[in-house]
C-alpha cells in the first residue's frame, strides 16, 4: 500500500522534480497546491536547513499527515556565497527569474572561469508524528556567461553542474533529476524512508 506523504510547496517545478524523483509504488503525493485555505509560511530562517524544518513541521501540524519539504538554493563563490538562503527572495520575490539571473550574471561581468565556482544546496525535511530527520545534498559547478536553455526553473538556465558543459536549463529533466542537489537529497530520504518506515 502507498504510503501517503505531503510535499510542502506550492512550486510547479519543485514539485514536478519531487514526484519524477519519487516515482515509485512507496508514495502517493500531494503538494499544498492540493490543499486549500492553509496558511502562508514565513521561510526567516538563517539556513535551508531551519526553513525545511519549519516548513515540513507547520505543514504536518496543520494536517496531521508526514511531510517533506525543502529549503534550496544557489551559493556563488564570486559574490562570497550570495543569493543563498536568500535566494527564492533575491531582488524580490515578484522579480521575474530571468531579470535575476541576468543581473546575477552582470555582477560576475569579468570574472575569470576559476572565479565563476558555484554550488545548489538542497536540505529535505521529514516529519511524522514519530521524529524529524533532515537530508542535504549539494551539486557543484559553475555559473554561465549567459542564460541557456528553457529546462528546468529559478536558477538553472545560469548553472553549469560540473563534468558537464551545458546549464542544468539545457539538460534533459531525466539527467538533472540524476545528479542535481535535489535529487542527492531526496535519495538519502528515500533510502532512510524505505529502511525505518
Amino acid at each position: 500500500m502507498k504510503r501517503k506523504i505531503i510535499i510542502a510547496t506550492k512550486n510547479k517545478g519543485k514539485i514536478k522534480e519531487f514526484k519524477k524523483i519519487l516515482s515509485d509504488k512507496e508514495f502517493e503525493i500531494s503538494s499544498l497546491l492540493d490543499i486549500s485555505d492553509l496558511p502562508g509560511i514565513n521561510e526567516d530562517g538563517n539556513s535551508f536547513e531551519d526553513n525545511a524544518v519549519k516548513k515540513s513541521g507547520h505543514i504536518f501540524d496543520l494536517t496531521g499527515k508526514p511531510c517533506i519539504a525543502d529549503d534550496s538554493g544557489l551559493e556563488i563563490d564570486y559574490l562570497d556565497g550570495a543569493p543563498g538562503v536568500k535566494s527564492s527572495r533575491y531582488y524580490g520575490i515578484s522579480t521575474p527569474q530571468s531579470v535575476k539571473n541576468e543581473k546575477i550574471i552582470s555582477m560576475m561581468k569579468g570574472a575569470k572561469e576559476n572565479k565563476r565556482g558555484a554550488q545548489f544546496i538542497c536540505v529535505v525535511a521529514f516529519t511524522d508524528n514519530n521524529e524529524k530527520k533532515t537530508f542535504e545534498g549539494v551539486c557543484k559547478g559553475r555559473i554561465s556567461d549567459k542564460q541557456k536553455g528553457s529546462n528546468g526553473f529559478g536558477y538553472d538556465p545560469i548553472f553549469i553542474p560540473e563534468e558537464f558543459d551545458k546549464t542544468f536549463g539545457e539538460l534533459d529533466e531525466d539527467v538533472k533529476n540524476r545528479i542535481s542537489h535535489r535529487a542527492k537529497a531526496l535519495r538519502k530520504f528515500y533510502n532512510w524512508f524505505v529502511k525505518n518506515k
